[in-house]
């Protein structure tokens, strides 16, 4: 980390500037009549594949949900056709700083050797293109989709349009309707969850469409091998945990206030670890030193025994990076973990919870719904309310509501569950969910996919690549 710091300090040296004058015109001497008559150009080599995959995703920054399953699902889909990965935004984070321009010499060690040579592979035509982000706005969507190139060709925008691909997640009620459009002239839609594909065909998308495409994880990973490691020390007493951003969609500020709500200091031992990182400031939503306060100074709250000399022995919240390693350890050492979202597309954090095979407490609106075991607490939603407008969604959005009462109830459950889990005290390898949503499935899974969307669009080069067989 100290040669990368020492590289981007150099981005503000001096000698980085073209010139003193932002304003000054720029200029340089003509070409000589020489350099007019040389006609030297760099040799060239042969492109890597004659056919291939075009896999458009921000994957840079190590710790980002959004990228750790661009490297996965590229790197899956990679073992079946020739694939070039290309970035949307080239920008890496490392903590809370962003930095542009991210070329090869700006990634970790590990991200370049997990997916350096996608980065570097050179496909000699592309005969589907896979989109793999988030839609923010209508604009945002045909700027990534529509090339300026091709907006006057409405033949050529239509096929490549019908050659596209886009997977998104989705963490509302309502899509906009221009949104729709756009991609109801897409070849596919990838969509995580049952929720999301629920969602975008009440406002429009032609359901044939429509693929799932649940997010993949590596079942040799740390993760997935707690069960293996750690199966025969699950602690007996709830530990309860969560991991995400700060931001009002998580429900960490209804969560804190259901855990002091549903237990007295030091019973049963119950203690709650929020793993967290500032994600901007939210009008009408504290911070985490302010939501514990307010809870605290709650008649309920205090009617249970907590104060601020007591409160810190049960309840830890880390808002600071965490290492790989760091976050498998949470997940080992804790057994109930809590997604309190009003919202989620797939939910990273809760389903590695579920590879570890620990309880899940939910509000289930979202994927969640597709990964839970059938005993894993439900929190009761009362319907829908509307989502924070600083999400800039469209008008109207909404997401699930419920009440921090019903969420304390949901943790006692997850008590409950904890205890009929714990007989025998063992945790299980997850051979279902590796089945399911496993690296190799997922590969397959969009392999398929595109397969049939390159036999609508390019019989002949389906049959190169893909033979006979779906």
């Amino acid at each position: 980390m100290a040669k990368l710091r020492d590289q981007l300090a150099q981005f503000q040296s001096p000698m980085f500037r073209p010139y003193d004058d932002p304003d000054a015109p720029l200029s340089r001497p003509e070409p000589t009549e020489a350099e007019v008559r040389e006609q030297y150009v760099a040799p060239g080599r042969p492109a890597d594949h004659e056919l291939g995959v075009l896999f458009r995703a921000d994957h840079e920054t190590l710790d980002d949900g959004m990228c750790r399953q661009a490297r996965l699902h590229a790197s899956a889909l990679s073992e079946h056709v020739p694939l070039a990965l290309m970035s949307i935004g080239h920008r890496v984070r490392y903590g809370q700083r962003t930095y542009p321009m991210a070329g090869d010499d700006m990634l970790l060690p590990q991200i370049r050797e997990q997916i350096g040579h996608l980065r570097d592979a050179t496909i000699g035509r592309y005969v589907a293109a896979i989109y793999h982000t988030t839609i923010r706005s209508p604009q945002q969507l045909r700027n990534l989709m529509m090339p300026e190139y091709a907006r006057a060709q409405a033949d050529a925008l239509e096929r490549i349009l019908a050659r596209s691909i886009i997977y998104t997640p989705w963490e509302r009620t309502t899509v906009d309707a221009e949104v729709i459009e756009l991609l109801n002239r897409m070849g596919q839609v990838w969509l995580q969850c049952e929720a999301n594909a629920s969602v975008f065909a009440s406002h429009g998308l032609d359901r044939d469409r429509i693929r799932l495409m649940p997010n993949a994880y590596d079942p040799a990973g740390p993760v997935a091998q707690i069960p293996v490691r750690v199966s025969n020390r699950r602690p007996e007493r709830p530990r309860f945990y969560n991991i995400g951003k700060w931001e009002p969609r998580k429900g960490h500020h209804q969560l804190i206030g259901a855990f002091l709500t549903a237990f007295e200091p030091g019973e049963l031992g119950a203690t709650l670890v929020i793993k967290t990182q500032h994600y901007g400031s939210w009008d009408d939503y504290p911070d985490p030193g302010e939501s514990v306060r307010y809870w605290l100074a709650q008649p309920s709250v205090k009617a249970k025994g907590w104060r601020s000399e007591n409160v810190e022995r049960s309840l830890k919240i880390y808002d600071e990076t965490w290492t790989d390693q760091q976050i498998a350890e949470l997940h080992a050492l804790c057994n109930i973990y809590v997604s309190a979202a009003h919202s989620e597309g797939w939910d990273y954090p809760a389903f590695d919870a579920k590879t570890a095979d620990n309880v899940l407490v939910h509000v289930g609106y979202g994927g969640s719904e597709d990964y839970c075991d059938s005993d894993d607490p439900r929190v009761l939603r009362t319907g829908f309310e509307p989502a924070h407008p600083q999400y800039g969604w469209e008008a109207g959005a909404t997401w699930a509501a419920y009440e921090v009462s019903d969420l304390a109830e949901a943790l006692r459950c997850g008590v409950d569950a904890l205890v009929n889990k714990s007989k025998p005290a063992t945790r299980r390898y997850r051979y279902d969910l590796a089945e399911n949503f496993g690296y190799a499935a997922a590969g397959e899974r969009m392999r398929r996919y595109v397969a049939e969307l390159v036999r609508a669009t390019d019989a002949e080069a389906a049959a190169r690549m893909f033979g006979d067989n779906t």
